[in-house]
């Protein structure tokens, strides 16, 4: 459900308006101050201490800490949140620098108790990068991935993302004074396929000599659905309830208490620096259309299913390349056929909402055109076509292939299509990936807050730094 929170601050005369669109599920900014076990969560989880005691789960009005006052112990902490397939997501905070031994740190999800879970781990060693794993427990028998390394340092802020959809569960992790990659480090089918709730667990064995307490901090937890549909940005309106006046409010980049720049679609700050004084506003927040994949298998990663290949070219799928995920599909043409392509048909369109195809392309050898083309068929069975001019690829080089249209009637079969121009020789390859077509879906709810603003001081507005407004201050002139 969106929210929306006006705050006042009557002796500057500015409101700040927060409004959540992320269709979390689960949300920890660990923004209320505690001194032992972390209190509910944003969203109204309770949490449970699994391992450890309440007093080694804290927070500080900014970050939600876990502390090792001993090695040989193992902390952990799970939200009641019962799902299945679910997105985590997250930052951490590690300042200790390891020696000794080897440290771990856990991100759970589908738990339902401690022999029965999935979750992706993080080792800190003494020297090197971080390397990582996902690990299946069921029934007490663990089923673990390789222990790729990862070239993120050992200390620092680490960005991770554990996401479980069906049997398919991935993990990244990067440095999190970056933006958020789009390649998974690992993938994993799994059998387990209950839902449970997600957590965040640590490991200090014996023999890590680094100085205690060791105290690891977490931040801006989200659990979402990964498959619901929700918007992912807001808009803003306030309304003068005695004139009847709207104004659409802009969001502002603002400052974290790092001095780090932030603006997160999902959780947006807006700044009315300039509110209308001494009469009930309201603060209204609406949902931006939120785009949907209504195609299937964008990114190979598990299998070629739900394609067909055409015109003489054979589809399989490649892992050692892709621009999504892990794997991507490899188009091989029969060089006697024009066009060679693969398809994917009996997609369902709404009248009267944005469509866009899109995909990723790919040729090791370059200099080969490409095209994604889109057919349509309309409920009066009327046809249209709509597709990309043709790309040329240069060596290995990924480029990216979008149409959009907004169909007047309801599509009932769409064919996506991704095709080579005239006629390649069967030496030619072709690499595609995260080819899907979305379209937008209305999300029609809304959430609102009344406010009035009080106020007697004149200021100086400041556009872009609502903390920077000047008071004007008027002295008794002779």
């Amino acid at each position: 459900m969106p929210t929306i929170n006006a705050t006042v601050y009557p002796a500057e005369a500015y409101v700040l308006v927060q409004a959540d669109w992320s269709g979390a599920t689960y949300r920890n900014t660990f923004s209320v101050a505690s001194v032992s076990n972390w209190p509910a969560a944003d969203t109204g989880q309770l949490h449970t201490v699994v391992s450890g005691a309440a007093g080694d789960f804290t927070v500080d009005g900014f970050r939600g800490s876990v502390t090792h006052a001993a090695v040989n112990t193992t902390k952990l902490i799970t939200a009641d949140v019962n799902m299945l397939d679910v997105r985590f997501t997250g930052f951490t905070y590690q300042p200790n620098i390891p020696a000794g031994a080897t440290m771990e740190l856990n991100y759970l999800v589908r738990f339902v108790d401690t022999n029965n879970f999935i979750d992706a781990r993080i080792f800190l060693p003494a020297a090197g990068s971080i390397s990582i794993n996902i690990r299946q427990r069921v029934a007490g028998v663990d089923t673990i991935t390789g222990f790729p390394a990862v070239a993120v340092a050992t200390t620092g802020v680490f960005g991770w993302t554990l996401e479980a959809i069906g049997p398919d569960v991935r993990f990244r992790v990067w440095d999190g004074t970056l933006p958020e990659p789009l390649t998974w480090n690992l993938t994993f089918v799994t059998t387990w396929l209950t839902a449970g709730d997600i957590g965040i667990g640590s490991v200090v064995p014996l023999g890590v000599t680094t100085p205690l307490p060791i105290i690891f901090s977490h931040d801006n937890l989200l659990a979402i659905d990964p498959s619901a549909v929700a918007s992912d940005c807001a808009i803003v309106i306030r309304t003068n309830t005695v004139t009847g006046e709207t104004v659409q409010l802009r969001p502002y980049i603002f400052f974290d208490g790092d001095g780090a720049l932030m603006l997160e679609c999902g959780q947006g700050l807006w700044w009315d620096t300039e509110p209308p004084l001494n009469v009930p506003l309201e603060y209204c927040t609406f949902a931006c259309d939120s785009f949907t994949t209504v195609s299937v298998n964008p990114d190979f990663d598990t299998s070629t299913a739900g394609w067909t290949a055409n015109n003489g070219a054979t589809l399989t799928q490649d892992c050692t390349v892709a621009k999504v995920g892990t794997c991507s599909g490899r188009m091989t043409p029969n060089g006697t056929t024009f066009l060679p392509n693969i398809s994917q048909s009996g997609i369902v369109l709404a009248a009267g909402l944005p469509v866009i195809a899109s995909a990723w392309a790919m040729s090791p050898q370059g200099w080969n055109t490409v095209i994604l083309r889109l057919d349509v068929t309309y409920s009066d069975l009327t046809t249209d076509r709509f597709e990309t001019d043709s790309v040329t690829l240069d060596d290995n080089e990924w480029r990216f292939l979008s149409v959009s249209f907004t169909p007047s009637l309801a599509v009932t079969s769409a064919t996506i299509s991704f095709m080579a121009g005239n006629l390649p020789p069967n030496t030619t390859l072709f690499n595609v990936d995260d080819i899907k077509v979305t379209q937008a879906t209305e999300v029609t709810a809304s959430a609102c807050e009344t406010v009035t603003v009080e106020s007697d001081s004149v200021w100086l507005k400041n556009p872009l730094h609502p903390c920077l407004d000047v008071a004007l201050g008027f002295g008794g002139w002779e």
